[in-house]
């Protein structure tokens, strides 16, 4: 009986040996010899040179969310930089990040 379990557990254990590795392989293989390719061109315009704009607001769209995230701390900036209204301290991000920086270690 138990030469029986080890022998299925051996066959059992190549075969997830040889998915995982060949997982590994197709996606080192479709990295580096099929390249991703940029889409669109680069603009000719620097930001700094448009006049219309006076400051970048990062942003993360996700599809969950009704609006992008913020990354950054907009309590003392204007709002109208960020490209829509609503309740920014809710989808702000930068306050997750400073109470989990401020948090002391352990040890």
């Amino acid at each position: 009986s138990q030469e029986k379990y080890s022998a299925n557990f051996g066959w059992a254990l190549l075969g997830i040996v040889a998915l995982v590795s060949f997982s590994i392989v197709t996606r080192l293989v479709i990295r580096f010899v099929f390249p991703q390719k940029p889409i669109g061109k680069a603009q000719k315009a620097q930001f700094s040179d448009v006049f219309e704009i006076y400051g970048y607001v990062p942003q993360v769209k996700l599809n969950e969310y009704q609006y992008p995230l913020l990354i950054c701390d907009v309590d003392d900036i204007d709002h109208a930089l960020i490209g829509w209204s609503g309740d920014y301290k809710m989808f702000n991000l930068s306050h997750e990040m400073s109470a989990s920086v401020n948090r002391k270690k352990p040890f």
